[in-house]
């Protein structure tokens, strides 16, 4: 048994197509909106959550080991975000039909936005209040990620053709981590 001979290209060829191909997904009009709603939505959590994480390790009255501690809440509360966000979006978008995804959304960033500005307003920066920062921080971390998972990559896989998804969500999600980490 034979194998049919492939064509091979070399890595620079492979990457022009790719690029070629993800440059038609920006000329949609659809897929542009969905995108950039995606990382506007999402950025200013992330910076948010960084910022503050930051900010608060740098509070003198927490040791290092409250700061890690700070840092495990942010990421646990995306963790458990990402996942529920996903399943309560499928719920809502079962029992509501396509306004249930952005029902979803837009609860999941208003409760993180009340949460953030809630928790700034009535924590004092002392040490006794290290746990109400741990609980702050992971629950705006649950609730800012509640959109993501359950909202935005969903409505963003309906605009895309089944071949090209991987690439354009790597892409996607490479813009985000772009867009949060500047």
């Amino acid at each position: 048994v034979q194998e049919p001979s492939k064509k091979e290209e070399d890595g620079l060829g492979q990457v022009v197509e790719e690029v070629a191909r993800l440059v038609k997904f920006f000329r949609v009009p659809s897929f542009g909106v969905v995108l950039i709603l995606n990382i506007l939505s999402t950025f200013q959590f992330w910076v948010i959550g960084e910022y503050l994480t930051k900010l608060w390790k740098l509070i003198p009255n927490f040791s290092d080991a409250q700061a890690r501690h700070l840092e495990m809440a942010r990421d646990s509360g995306l963790l458990v975000g990402l996942v529920l966000g996903g399943c309560i979006s499928d719920c809502l978008a079962r029992r509501l039909g396509p306004t249930g995804r952005v029902l979803h959304g837009q609860i999941g960033s208003c409760i993180a936005g009340l949460v953030m500005l809630v928790g700034l307003h009535a924590i004092a920066p002392e040490d006794e209040s290290f746990a109400a920062y741990v609980a702050l921080l992971g629950s705006f971390s649950i609730f800012s990620s509640l959109a993501y998972a359950g909202t935005h990559c969903v409505v963003l896989t309906q605009v895309i053709a089944i071949g090209n998804r991987i690439s354009v969500l790597a892409t996607a999600w490479g813009l985000y981590l772009a867009g949060g980490l500047a």
